[in-house]
């Protein structure tokens, strides 16, 4: 007997493949903007570059590709997502894979490798980002120092950041878990330094979406996802991460070095940051207790070119 009207079947099992794949396939790795097999001097050599910037980001790509096939979310960039998966408290393992995967890409993209003929990126500092350091830490090693002291006092694993505000005013902040201080009340905040919404992350190809920006709800503006909040009326991530109240980092030398973040305004742009997650000096080779030694290691690469481009970006508004 012929059946007529009948419709295709996909088997459930061959369904799920097809979903899968599908979903590897909206963030494909991409290169990183320097060559991983040369590494990055003793801070990342080339094993534990591939570790940090290939295998783990890859594994968060994959495991978010997973999670947001066939929802909304699907086709979004991973900056996007964050935005997104921020406001709803069922999102939160969305939202930690996508959160963590824009941290860790955003780190790597502050690294540049070591120079052949010097120790370091410093003499990239521009005259007014020297000014700031000086007027907010007292000078370049006491910023360091500030910096480090934050990264080996964090027992948990996270992110440390060098925040400016508009007025050009700097400070260091940790943030615990997944939370990020990319976005703030539905910005992505590199966007006024020239760094486009929609654009890659490390890992992530092009989804050639136009800029998005995720409207407040009514009612109050929103707070960076990052685990704590500036303002009342701010908004949290779904309980991925704890909320803690801004302070000041105190160096090593015991002094509080610079400027209060309660007092700073309301955007805090981040300028560079450092994973604290144990694999990363671990793979490294600097063993379970060689956090200390490796962030000595974090000056030679950190990329102070970019970072004085986008200080000089992020205050122009005050000059």
């Amino acid at each position: 007997m012929r059946v007529t009207g009948a419709r295709r079947v996909i088997a459930p099992a061959f369904r799920v493949s097809v979903q899968r794949i599908q979903s590897r396939q909206a963030h494909n790795r991409l290169q990183l903007p320097y060559k991983a097999q040369d590494g990055l001097g003793e801070f990342l050599p080339p094993q534990a570059l591939k570790v940090v910037a290939e295998e783990y980001q890859q594994g968060l790509l994959d495991r978010l590709n997973e999670h947001v096939v066939g929802t909304a979310m699907h086709n979004l960039s991973v900056a996007q997502t964050v935005i997104q998966s921020a406001r709803d408290p069922q999102q939160i393992i969305i939202f930690n894979y996508a959160s963590e995967a824009l941290n860790n890409s955003f780190f790597l993209s502050c690294l540049r490798p070591v120079p052949e003929d010097k120790a370091s990126h410093e003499d990239a500092i521009s005259p007014d980002l020297a000014q700031a350091i000086n007027s907010d830490f007292g000078n370049l090693e006491q910023l360091k120092s500030t910096f480090s002291a934050a990264v080996v006092a964090m027992r948990c694993q996270g992110y440390v950041w060098l925040l400016v505000d508009k007025r050009g005013h700097l400070a260091v902040y940790p943030t615990f878990g997944n939370g990020t201080l990319l976005i703030h009340g539905g910005d992505f905040l590199p966007a006024k330094a020239g760094v486009n919404l929609s654009s890659t992350v490390i890992g992530e190809e092009p989804h050639g979406l136009g800029n998005y920006r995720l409207k407040s709800d009514a009612g109050g503006p929103s707070s960076p996802a990052s685990g704590f909040s500036l303002n009342p009326t701010s908004f949290h991530p779904p309980r991925q991460t704890r909320s803690y109240t801004p302070f000041k980092v105190a160096s090593v030398h015991g002094e509080s070095r610079g400027s209060d973040v309660t007092a700073m305004t309301d955007k805090l742009y981040p300028l560079f940051c450092v994973s604290v997650h144990e694999h990363a000096w671990m793979s490294a080779g600097y063993g379970v207790w060689g956090k200390e030694e490796w962030m000595k290691k974090f000056w030679a690469v950190v990329n102070w070119e970019q970072a004085s481009v986008h200080f000089t970006r992020y205050t122009a508004s005050a000059r």
